[in-house]
């Protein structure tokens, strides 16, 4: 793992020249509207860019799910997914038109879930610029079905039918700033209980008037 870690600052400047492919992706996938249960032309769309890049598999499955799997070097080695929901919460069915500047790309949906879609289909063209390879097979599906009424039934449906043990999954999911719930090694996320009691030896009748006194140890404690 460490030395994935020193080598991520050079990860980044070689993603970064493949910035108009990325771009691209996320535009062209991203204006196909996607509501939940009408998702069909853009998973079309998705696999269309999988072959272009060259996949070992790609495919929608019976359940309206794209799939590619780029084949990994070991036949032992259990799969790995990588999974971006397809659809969209915008109930517009018409194609829409994204604007894009040098620092942002603004559209119906494209922070949930579009730019997560374009990101995993730019992925076997990121792991070919880094040069990566991996033992365990890679799943890259986008399931329909996910949102409101759709209930996750895409994802439940492929995970049912998958014939091969799943040896784990990324969830790419893409958000506005400020929506994410941070964690740091500064922080410690647990329950503090305080209890007052009074000493059985001089019982306070009037310790329920009283029970603000809860807040000097709680304030301490803080």
């Amino acid at each position: 793992m460490k030395k994935y870690l020193d080598v991520l600052p050079t990860f980044v400047d070689k993603i970064r020249k493949i910035r108009e492919i990325i771009i691209s992706n996320i535009v062209l996938i991203g204006q196909i509207s996607a509501p939940t249960f009408h998702g069909r032309r853009r998973a079309e769309c998705l696999v269309e860019r999988f072959s272009e890049a060259q996949m070992d598999e790609c495919v929608i499955d019976d359940f309206g799910n794209p799939i590619g799997i780029i084949h990994g070097s070991s036949t032992e080695k259990q799969s790995i997914f990588v999974v971006a929901h397809l659809d969209t919460f915008s109930k517009i069915e018409t194609d829409q038109h994204y604007e894009v500047t040098d620092k942002i790309i603004s559209g119906v949906s494209v922070s949930d879930n579009s730019a997560a879609v374009g990101i995993l289909a730019s992925l076997p063209e990121i792991f070919r610029r880094l040069g990566l390879a991996f033992e365990s097979d890679i799943v890259l599906v986008a399931p329909d079905q996910c949102l409101g009424r759709g209930n996750l039934k895409g994802i439940r449906q492929l995970l049912k039918a998958w014939p091969t043990p799943i040896r784990g999954a990324i969830c790419l999911e893409s958000v506005d700033l400020g929506r994410l719930n941070y964690y740091s090694d500064s922080m410690i996320r647990g329950e503090i209980n305080c209890t007052v009691t009074a000493a059985p030896e001089t019982p306070d009748p009037d310790r329920h008037r009283k029970s603000h006194r809860w807040v000097q140890p709680w304030e301490h404690r803080i």
